[in-house]
């Protein structure tokens, strides 16, 4: 029978779904989108009540990015459409990043034409 490893972090502690900044650990990760699903999740900042957010999830990845409006803005801009379904199959990059607050986020941005 074999044991779980020991957590060593917070992170390792308290596993999620979704996608944090900790997870990228330093590096920049391209990634292509396999779907956009709304899901309910905890809103951190209106009090802990459950809300609806769009969360993308991307082919070999096991966890989701719940997005917040930079981030939605963001995709959309780089698959020139608002529209979900359109972003399946775009390759977009996700890295740690600051946002205007000073908290840790998840920076998303075009694929250089140089990356492949």
């Amino acid at each position: 029978m074999s044991t779980p490893s020991t957590p060593r972090t917070v992170n390792e502690l308290f596993p999620s779904r979704w996608i944090n900044h900790a997870d990228l650990n330093g590096k920049t990760f391209v990634l292509t989108i396999r779907e956009v699903t709304i899901e309910q999740v905890r809103d951190k900042f209106g009090g802990g009540d459950m809300v609806h957010k769009g969360v993308v999830w991307f082919e070999r990845a096991e966890k989701g990015l719940v997005l917040n409006h930079t981030q939605a803005s963001a995709i959309a801009a780089i698959c020139k459409s608002e529209t979900f379904t359109d972003w399946v199959g775009k390759r977009i990059m996700l890295s740690a990043g600051r946002a205007h607050n000073g908290k840790p986020t998840i920076v998303v941005t075009a694929v250089k034409e140089t990356m492949v």
